[in-house]
């Protein structure tokens, strides 16, 4: 099994560093354009399988990706981006800082082994929770042995599922940081080894 492991393109809420978690924000522009140059990219990789957060921006993204390929997409919810709870929609840096608590951010993206998660969200413990089930998915579908699959998903989610593969503490959960959008990172299953080939790679260029 090879899987392509994408994140979403981007949204408004990406361009002025608003939380979204889970809120279900659409893709802008720039995030169809890159979601179909990608698909140009990947247009020789056979895919036989395709599954996505139920978010409209990672789904939307693996429709571009695939094009017109006759392939249902099946919806992961362990694909979903981490919840933030009563945050969700607050601008993550600016002047001033508009989030309630003022370590969040820094806690976040600098000190991960000390962030608390916002009222009614979800820690990064719980998350990389999901990761591991979504990665014991996979190893446990004999069936899909064969497969070659695109999974959209979200930028802390996909390295909540890297931290796992390269075994992280959590002090370096972030491992080469949050991917791009669009880009793909490849992971091989087989023989019950898990290997990971390439690493948010961005395959096309913008003029």
């Amino acid at each position: 099994m090879l899987l392509y492991l994408t994140r979403h393109g981007q949204t408004d809420w990406n361009l002025i560093r608003r939380l979204q978690g889970q809120s279900d924000i659409p893709l802008n522009d720039h995030g169809i354009m890159t979601a179909k140059l990608t698909g140009e990219q990947l247009k020789s990789v056979p895919f036989t399988r395709a599954l996505s957060s139920p978010l409209k921006r990672a789904y939307k993204t693996c429709e571009l990706i695939l094009e017109n390929r006759p392939i249902p997409i099946e919806k992961e919810p362990d694909l979903m981006e981490i919840s933030f709870g009563d945050y969700e929609g607050y601008c993550a840096t600016g002047e001033p800082i508009v989030i309630p608590n003022p370590e969040f951010y820094d806690d976040f993206f600098h000190h991960p082994e000390q962030y608390v998660a916002p009222p009614n969200g979800e820690s990064l413990e719980m998350l990389r929770k999901r990761a591991r089930r979504f990665l014991n998915k996979l190893v446990n579908k004999t069936e899909w042995k064969d497969d070659i699959i695109l999974a959209t998903a979200h930028g802390t989610i996909i390295c909540a599922i890297l931290a796992e593969l390269h075994n992280y503490d959590m002090t370096h959960f972030w491992g080469k940081g949050v991917p791009q959008n669009c880009s793909i990172t490849t992971i091989r299953f087989e023989n019950g080894t898990i290997t990971i080939e390439e690493e948010d790679k961005v395959l096309f260029t913008l003029k």
